[in-house]
C-alpha cells in the first residue's frame, strides 16, 4: 500500500448478540477463531469460524502493521468500523 494509502474495516464486534456467545470469546485475540454458537449461526447465517473485536483489538492489530491516524468505533448493532492511514 502507498504511504497515506487509506484503508476502511468493518469487523465482526466482541458485543454483537453472537459476540456474548461466542465459544472463544474469553481468549486473546490471536486465539479467537472458533464458530458462534448454533443459535447465532441460524439467526445470523454465520456459518464460518470468524474472529470477533473489541475497539481496542482492532487499534493494536492497526498499529502492529504501521497504520496510524487511526479512529475505530462501534456501530449500534455492536461491530467494529475502522478508518486508518499506512505510513
Amino acid at each position: 500500500m502507498a504511504d497515506r494509502g487509506a484503508i476502511f474495516i468493518s469487523a465482526a464486534g466482541w458485543d454483537t448478540e453472537y459476540g456474548k456467545t461466542y465459544p472463544d470469546r474469553m481468549k486473546e485475540i490471536e486465539d479467537r477463531f472458533n464458530f458462534v454458537t448454533p443459535d447465532m449461526q441460524q439467526k445470523h447465517g454465520i456459518m464460518q469460524k470468524i474472529v470477533t473485536y473489541k475497539e481496542e483489538d482492532m487499534v493494536r492489530l492497526l498499529t502492529e502493521v504501521g497504520f496510524s491516524e487511526i479512529n475505530v468505533t462501534s456501530s449500534a448493532f455492536g461491530n467494529i468500523k475502522a478508518t486508518a492511514r499506512k505510513m
